[in-house]
């Protein structure tokens, strides 16, 4: 019975670490499972003619390139809030929800901008199906995440 308090006691605080532990890890292998097939999920999906496909690639890994320096960002914001997470105080939070909303609105703008440099590549119906297949992409990432991260205390 001893033994088992014991172990009960340990887990009790020792499960928050490890749960953190394994949300980074997560958040990693999400991210680089979904980048790795990002390409031959969306080569798969839109169904390019020869001239598309010689347009469409060039833009779209200038496109992956820049949003991956907005996501590195988003990471590391995850990354800083689950080394916090047990210290968190009131400013480092504030700086965290401005951090997230000026990264969000990054995001949006640099998906904006390059709506016009896919316009050049491919029609708009093309244009639309490739900004669904990138939103579910990152729906999948945002799922994980949300998944892996706790609520603040």
């Amino acid at each position: 019975m001893k033994t088992f308090l014991a172990f009960a006691t340990i887990s009790l605080v020792l499960w928050p670490q490890l749960l953190l532990a394994q949300a980074a890890e997560m958040i990693e292998l999400t991210r680089e499972v979904v980048q790795t097939e990002r390409k031959m999920i969306v080569s798969a999906n839109m169904a390019f003619s020869d001239e598309e496909s010689q347009q469409f690639w060039p833009v779209y890994n200038n496109y992956q390139s820049d949003i991956r320096e907005v996501n590195d960002r988003r990471v590391e914001l995850v990354r800083s809030y689950l080394e916090d997470y047990d210290t968190l105080n009131d400013e480092q939070a504030e700086k965290m929800i401005r951090e997230f909303l000026a990264i969000e609105v990054d995001r949006l703008s640099l998906k904006r901008s390059y709506i016009r440099k896919f316009k050049k590549t491919l029609s708009q119906k093309k244009v639309l199906r490739f900004y669904q297949i990138d939103n579910k992409l990152d729906t999948i990432i945002d799922f994980d995440l949300a998944r892996g991260i706790p609520l603040a205390r």
